[in-house]
């Protein structure tokens, strides 16, 4: 584990956003792994408390076979519950829809994947720390490796019957590209539900999440 200060995520000029550029104070790796294979997560913060607040337990790296959906990998390895069922609790949650683009906290980058398993790709299941106000929206953002020109997919997935997942989806073609909407904050997912995206060229995804408590969605670009 690493920490570092001053941390500045490689993002263009994005006029869509109410600041242009994100700067993070403080970032750190952790490593997470899935049998053989290692990746280091990239977590940025605003306060060396947030970042604290982050260890390995808070990911997990999960393989995908090239011939399976993100959605059956998840419940191969149980992260799904498919006797889940839509919450009927969030018939009240349809005006959050309309709620403005706010900015996070915190950022994440899956940065490095090494023992890759030849026909396999991967993906990363979050469990947030429980923060003390649980009623409360967080916000979280997620960034693919600046430079992925071979991997030009993006899926968000939700993985939870209780907890409520909304999203948004940016990309920017080359480096000096300005950030194009592919999705625009914020569009609900439902239980177990994986939404998927491929644009080409792509030099790199912004994915946005609002969601309660910890343990809600993946994220995968590859």
């Amino acid at each position: 584990m690493s920490c570092q200060n001053n941390e500045v995520i490689d993002i263009a000029k994005d006029a869509t956003a109410p600041t242009q550029e994100k700067a993070y104070d403080f970032s750190k790796d952790v490593t997470i792994a899935a049998g053989q294979t290692r990746a280091t997560l990239r977590i940025h913060a605003d306060s060396e408390a947030e970042l604290a607040a982050y260890t390995a337990e808070n990911f997990r790296l999960v393989e995908v076979n090239n011939a399976e959906s993100l959605e059956d990998a998840l419940v191969r390895n149980r992260i799904v519950n498919t006797n889940e069922r839509a919450n009927a609790a969030e018939a009240d949650d349809e005006l959050l829809e309309n709620e403005a683009e706010v900015t996070s906290s915190l950022a994440f980058e899956l940065v490095e994947v090494s023992n890759k398993v030849e026909g396999k790709r991967y993906a990363v299941s979050f469990f947030h720390p429980e923060s003390n106000s649980r009623a409360s929206w967080q916000y979280f953002t997620h960034y693919s490796t600046a430079g992925q020109d071979l991997e030009p997919h993006c899926d968000v997935a939700r993985h939870s019957f209780w907890r409520r997942v909304y999203y948004g989806v940016k990309y920017r073609r080359t480096s000096s590209s300005n950030w194009s909407v592919i999705q625009n904050e914020w569009r609900k997912l439902s239980n177990n539900q994986t939404m998927s995206y491929t644009k080409t060229p792509c030099y790199q995804y912004r994915t946005r999440v609002k969601t309660k408590k910890s343990s809600a969605y993946t994220v995968s670009f590859y």
